[in-house]
């Protein structure tokens, strides 16, 4: 009995409906003929009936009852509901699960593989939503695969791939983590190359990121985002150092140079990865900024710049990001003008410093880093900024100020802040030269020069 069922299913799945009539035929999908006609079918009072004794017994969790009136509507009037796609699933995967028999149980995951299809062919909008959902589906039946047959995992790739590039940061956690494990399998066994574990974890990372800005706010979707981050991080962890990443890719940029392609993958993932030391990185990030000069070239150039301490050539770089970075990347000129700073700060000089410093706060206010660099040119040119001992040293309580803003706006710089702090407060004026100039703590004091604050007046401790 079992036996006829499941040739009954499997040749009734694989036809898709032999009759034909004078109906629009939808498109077919994966090879699968479509079946032509109305909604319900040729015998429409069949269909239903079909599909309420088939609910009735799944609804019961007896799928094994199910599977014949269910098999009836999916071949004879696959248009009259998208939900027998979705009772499908379950049922098949009812029956692949009790199948003991192996090449039985190889067709109920070949019917599986049908259904799915069936799905899309039919329904490529959702019934309820109207949203496109082949990506959506073909995720599913990629898990599906990925689970039941892990020795198809080249079909299993390409099916996790197409749903990945379809849904985007609407990707679903477990295709993203299968999609790279299955990669990384067929790369160990020679049958992609190595570098297609980068670049799939570069691709789901870059995914993730975007994922977690849009869920600002937003917890829970905050703590799932961090969970598939934390999975892909663990599956790509063997691949993950400088070493094996750069072996990966010198070999490619040595045959090709110039790809612009190449060129932005590699400066990207060793980015990424924090491998912005290597001759790789150096090389493929200066044939990028000469090839196609971006703002994010120009930053990158700037920045191994001032690992070398080549702060002017750094300077002249983040002028050139910042004049490229677009009004919707804020926060990245707001670190171009930091760095400014810092280079600024570097060559000593402190009104430049400042004003770099200053534009950066007023991106974003609330980043302690940037508070902190004004801070530490107030602190590095005080004694360069007056005549008497209170004038040289008043640009420290100045320092110290902006020492406070920042661990008061960013608790993350608090502790950095309180060093400061400290530091900085021992080179404040003494009592007996604030009385002999005729001060008292407490009271406001003009800063002059280029520091040019209104601070408080503070004897050392």
């Amino acid at each position: 009995m079992k036996a006829r069922i499941l040739t009954a299913i499997l040749g009734a799945g694989l036809m898709m409906a032999a009759s034909l009539t004078s109906f629009a035929q939808p498109v077919s999908y994966n090879g699968l003929t479509p079946y032509n006609g109305p909604k319900f079918g040729q015998d429409s009072v069949n269909c239903i009936t079909n599909i309420s004794l088939y609910r009735e017994f799944y609804k019961q969790g007896n799928f094994k009852d199910a599977l014949k009136p269910w098999r009836y509507v999916f071949t004879k009037c696959p248009l009259a509901r998208e939900t027998t796609f979705l009772d499908g699933t379950r049922i098949i995967d009812y029956k692949i699960k009790s199948e003991t028999n192996p090449e039985l149980k190889k067709k109920y995951i070949d019917t599986l593989g049908i259904v799915y299809d069936s799905r899309i062919m039919y329904f490529p909008l959702h019934y309820r939503t109207k949203k496109a959902q082949e990506g959506y589906i073909l995720g599913r039946k990629g898990v599906d695969m990925y689970l039941l047959r892990p020795e198809a995992a080249q079909s299993n790739l390409e099916i996790l791939k197409r749903s990945i590039e379809l849904e985007g940061t609407e990707s679903q956690a477990d295709v993203m983590v299968y999609y790279l494990n299955t990669t990384i399998k067929l790369a160990n066994e020679g049958k992609v190359e190595k570098t297609a574990i980068v670049d799939a974890y570069d691709q789901l990372s870059s995914l993730i990121d975007v994922a977690e800005s849009n869920a600002a706010g937003d917890s829970v979707a905050m703590k799932n985002w961090e969970n598939v981050r934390a999975n892909i991080e663990s599956s790509f962890e063997p691949y993950a150092n400088c070493e094996n990443i750069i072996a990966i890719y010198q070999t490619k940029f040595e045959a090709d140079p110039k790809n612009l392609d190449l060129l932005k993958k590699i400066t990207k993932i060793l980015d990424r990865k924090r491998c912005t030391g290597s001759k790789l990185f150096f090389d493929a990030t200066s044939n990028l900024h000469k090839l196609e000069p971006t703002a994010n070239s120009a930053s990158m150039m700037a920045k191994m710049n001032i690992k070398e301490e080549k702060w002017s050539q750094a300077l002249e770089y983040l002028k050139e990001a910042v004049s490229l970075y677009s009004n919707e990347e804020k926060d990245k000129k707001a670190e171009a003008y930091y760095l400014m700073g810092f280079c600024n700060l570097s060559l000593k000089n402190y009104s430049a410093g400042k004003q770099a410093a200053l534009k950066a706060i007023e991106i974003n206010p609330y980043k302690g880093d940037y508070l902190m660099l004004l801070g530490d040119l107030y602190a590095s040119g005080a004694s360069a900024c007056g005549g008497d001992d209170i004038e040289k040293r008043a640009g420290y309580w100045a320092a110290v100020d902006k020492y406070y803003q920042a661990k008061k706006v960013d608790s993350s710089v608090a502790g950095e802040a309180d060093k400061r702090i400290n530091s900085t407060s021992s080179a404040f004026p003494s009592s007996e030269t604030l009385f002999f100039y005729g001060m008292k703590p407490g009271q406001s004091y003009q800063v002059g020069c280029w520091i040019n604050e209104s601070t408080t007046v503070r004897a050392n401790r």
